[in-house]
């Protein structure tokens, strides 16, 4: 016999009901105990993607012109600082910064024809 209560529904749905939320929690317990030291390492990993001083200090914007006549350029910047501005309508053509920008190699055919 199924004993009703006003207030809840009867004990037998309930108990069904509080054992699969059981469940459930215990299931999201694991996922998270296994999970946030996995995520806590990969944040830790984080750190040798480079030096944060690079981040730092008064914003500046500089323009020049890396090519002329040509569209469809791109900038690379890597973890040493070197700067690769690729381009290209006719052909793919690239030019290297190894200070910052300030000055640029030779102009580097990529591909002829080429289009980027």
């Amino acid at each position: 016999m199924v004993e009703w209560n006003l207030f809840r529904l009867p004990s037998r749905v309930a108990t069904a009901s509080s054992l699969h939320h059981l469940n459930s929690m215990k299931k999201i317990a694991i996922t998270l105990f296994i999970a946030v030291p996995l995520l806590a390492g990969k944040l830790q990993a984080a750190e040798v993607e480079g030096p944060l001083r690079t981040h730092l200090g008064k914003p500046h914007l500089d323009i020049q012109p890396v090519f002329q006549g040509e569209r469809f350029g791109n900038i690379v910047v890597s973890m040493k600082g070197t700067v690769v501005a690729t381009w290209g309508t006719s052909h793919v053509r690239a030019k290297r910064s190894e200070d910052g920008g300030k000055t640029w190699g030779k102009e580097i055919v990529i591909a002829k024809p080429g289009f980027q």
